[in-house]
């Protein structure tokens, strides 16, 4: 559990799964009435991610592993990571 922050208030629920095809996943969410909070990206760390918000405020975070990226490697990527 955790406070309020400002970048994420409160909310009934937050929810991290991995999941087979995370777009496949975050695409239904969408088409079911979510909201996307967190575009569908594969991030640094090799995971394909994104959030979605149901219609009750909850936050869907879905995740599929898709490259083995060691530590440095990481670390790098991180460094020259910018949001779209």
């Amino acid at each position: 559990l955790a406070d309020a922050s400002a970048q994420f208030g409160p909310m009934p629920t937050s929810i991290y799964l991995y999941v087979t095809d995370s777009d496949a996943v975050y695409q239904t969410a969408l088409n079911s009435g979510g909201i996307s909070v967190f575009p569908i990206m594969t991030l640094p760390s090799g995971e394909r991610y994104g959030g979605v918000k149901d219609p009750c405020g909850n936050i869907w975070w879905v995740a599929t592993h898709v490259e083995d990226v060691p530590p440095e490697e990481q670390e790098r990527r991180w460094k020259e990571f910018q949001m779209p």
